[in-house]
């Protein structure tokens, strides 16, 4: 038995890594949990992406943890770039949930366009 959470941003790498999950969790025995951050830098259309997370999640029986975090406050607060306030929020909610959900694995999708 173990407790998979999985960061998906609604994109087609982290829905392919969050599908592949699902579609072993019997097998594994996995409990599965996605999680979304939308981190307000688009307005409607980052609430959009979380709401499509939500539904694909819903229609198979996904635990959804999903997070609107005011990243661009975060950001100038802290007098951070973009990508690494948005990194700090990201991280700091994935960790609440692993302490939530007492997680074993956080599993991330990443692609070659992608910075380590």
């Amino acid at each position: 038995d173990s407790t998979v959470i999985v960061g998906v941003s609604g994109g087609p790498d982290s829905l392919a890594l969050l599908h592949f999950f699902w579609s072993i969790r019997q097998k594994w025995n996995i409990t599965l949990i996605a999680a979304h951050v939308d981190h307000m830098f688009r307005g409607k259309q980052s609430e959009e992406d979380m709401n499509f997370v939500k539904h694909f999640c819903q229609t198979r029986g996904i635990i959804c943890e999903a997070a609107q975090i005011d990243v661009p406050a975060f950001q100038r607060q802290h007098k951070l770039g973009v990508q690494e306030a948005a990194r700090q929020c990201r991280y700091r909610f994935f960790g609440e949930l692993m302490e939530k959900y007492k997680a074993d694995y956080l599993a991330l999708g990443h692609h070659g366009d992608d910075q380590v």
